[in-house]
């Protein structure tokens, strides 16, 4: 199932945040959504899931615009991890993964095997099945993060957008994040995730999609985006490059002026 937002503009206390960009996001593919601090990348997220009012624009799912599918349509094709953390309740986490069977369920009965196995596959997935009975209240940041993409990936939807996955988790958990990613864009899924880390975006991502001042200035392989003169234009940094075993790499190294 792929996703399609075409000119998503959305604006707030008259200034506009993102303008006019466009987002493809294929079956099977990682795409990552990269850009500075401020560029619209969480906004565009948040208009394309809907958390949020878009003022124009258009996003199908599976080639349907969003306003036509029912709202269980919708949360079963496309699942969510948001950029904010914060869990109120003291349910355990296993509790929490298994909201993210509540379009698969019906009315407010036990979960069915289904769900039981969707769940456990889940938390084994993220390494978070020691977490299961501790509250996700009380969890560290690194340990809530794994909980919540446990949550999303148990949807089991043909869409994840994620935003900024691996923030607060250590290079080891990073890594197995993005490895989690990467498998589930080739189980199948299409994947859209917010990234800062260039280093892990050039390496894992299928395409990436550079946005600055709210709108797309360029799209592609990962190295045809984290080009030297992209980076300056839009980081103000230089990188230095190398040759690794999973190919090249590239590492933020150098502040440039910039007005």
């Amino acid at each position: 199932m792929n996703l399609n937002a075409e000119s998503i503009t959305v604006s707030a206390q008259r200034r506009t945040i993102v303008n006019r960009a466009s987002v493809d996001v294929n079956a099977g593919e990682l795409v990552g959504l990269i850009g500075p601090n401020g560029a619209g990348k969480s906004t565009l997220l948040r208009a394309i899931v809907g958390v949020i009012r878009r003022d124009s624009g258009a996003v199908r799912i599976g080639g349907q615009a969003v306003e036509t599918l029912s709202n269980m349509e919708r949360a079963r094709a496309l699942s969510y991890l948001p950029q904010d953390r914060r869990i109120e309740w003291h349910l355990p986490s296993r509790a929490v993964v298994m909201l993210g069977r509540f379009p698969h369920q019906r009315g407010f009965g036990a979960p069915s095997q289904a769900c039981e196995v969707a769940v456990d596959r889940a938390l084994e997935l993220v390494g978070a099945a020691e977490l299961t009975s501790r509250s996700a209240a009380v969890l560290s940041g690194g340990e809530l993060t794994r909980v919540l993409l446990a949550r999303a990936l148990a949807v089991e939807a043909p869409l994840l957008l994620a935003d900024e996955p691996i923030a607060g988790l250590d290079p080891y958990h990073q890594l197995e994040v993005m490895e989690i990613l990467k498998r589930t864009a080739s189980e199948g899924a299409g994947v859209l995730a917010v990234l800062h880390d260039l280093t892990l975006a050039a390496r894992f991502m299928d395409r990436l999609i550079l946005l600055d001042g709210g709108e797309v200035v360029d799209c592609g392989a990962p190295g045809e985006v984290l080009t030297e003169e992209n980076l300056a234009r839009v980081y103000h940094i230089a990188a230095l490059r190398a040759e690794g075993s999973g190919g090249e790499y590239l590492v933020p190294w150098t502040r440039l002026p910039h007005d």
